[in-house]
């Protein structure tokens, strides 16, 4: 968001706006020599895609959805996913388990064997320390987390312990994690996404895009995502234009056509995670 708070700054006041100072750093990523792997790194990992999810999304023409999501209901959801671990969670965590257990339950995910993926990204700003990032870096600085399930575990598990894995993934992103994510690229840089068994959860609700984006005829009505269908795995979590309705976000997600309204009565089934 620097790189658009600057343009629109610029296109909106006449004036070159540059603060911070723009820096393009890229060689802060340069692959370690040699390569050192410390971990799996199973969200790239190519895998015989023998779930149901292809022939349901890829195969036949899959439909785009998006629902609001209160600030009280995500609250409810973070309540009601707290793990037995007591180590707690945050709502991201609790709510990712909780559309990631809708969508599979929806779409009836075979076999109930088949390994699952849910994807999502993790701002590495933070994380990195040894050096720290420059000031002003341009550029996206996110890592990859990835939990895993058999679809068995999804849909009949509880939110609880799938928020536990989300969480636990989220927390294993670290300096290490991150470095060693840049060496196994450079080692087995993979040469197209990789969808087997995966949701990919995209998540933009702290971008503050509508606040940052006046180009100097008001804020944005929508800024998000036009169409996901292209790629029907990938689900977005968008911050809501509808300030009245304070930290609600837009759920973005693809589903066949026979597994939509599934899906809508699932992510409302609140009652039944208690």
């Amino acid at each position: 968001m620097q790189f658009v708070r600057a343009w629109a700054a610029t296109a909106r006041t006449g004036s070159l706006v540059t603060d911070p100072t723009p820096c393009w750093d890229r060689e802060f990523f340069k692959p370690r020599d040699p390569p050192a792997i410390q971990f799996p790194h199973v969200e790239f990992a190519r895998r015989d895609d023998s779930s149901s999810i292809t022939k349901t999304l890829w195969q036949t023409k899959a439909v785009q959805k998006c629902y609001r999501i209160s600030d009280e209901f995500q609250t409810l959801i973070k309540s009601l996913g707290q793990p037995y671990d007591g180590q707690g969670c945050t709502a991201f965590d609790a709510m990712a388990a909780h559309v990631w257990r809708s969508w599979v339950r929806a779409l009836d995910v075979k076999p109930l064997d088949y390994e699952l993926r849910l994807t999502f990204s993790v701002n590495a700003r933070p994380k990195l320390i040894k050096p720290a990032l420059k000031e002003g870096f341009y550029g996206n600085v996110v890592c990859l987390a990835c939990s895993t399930a058999t679809v068995s575990e999804v849909v009949n598990g509880d939110l609880p312990k799938t928020a536990q894995l989300v969480r636990e993934a989220r927390k294993g992103v670290t300096e290490e994690y991150l470095r060693s994510t840049i060496d196994y690229i450079e080692v087995d840089r993979p040469q197209r996404l990789e969808f087997a068994g995966k949701l990919m959860i995209t998540q933009w609700t702290r971008f503050g895009m509508y606040e940052s984006a006046d180009f100097g005829w008001g804020l944005p009505v929508y800024a998000g995502p036009i169409d996901l269908t292209p790629t029907p795995q990938v689900c977005v979590f968008l911050p809501d234009s509808n300030e009245s309705l304070g930290r609600s976000m837009v759920l973005c997600i693809c589903l066949s056509e026979s597994a939509a309204s599934r899906f809508k009565e699932y992510l409302s089934e609140v009652l039944a995670l208690n």
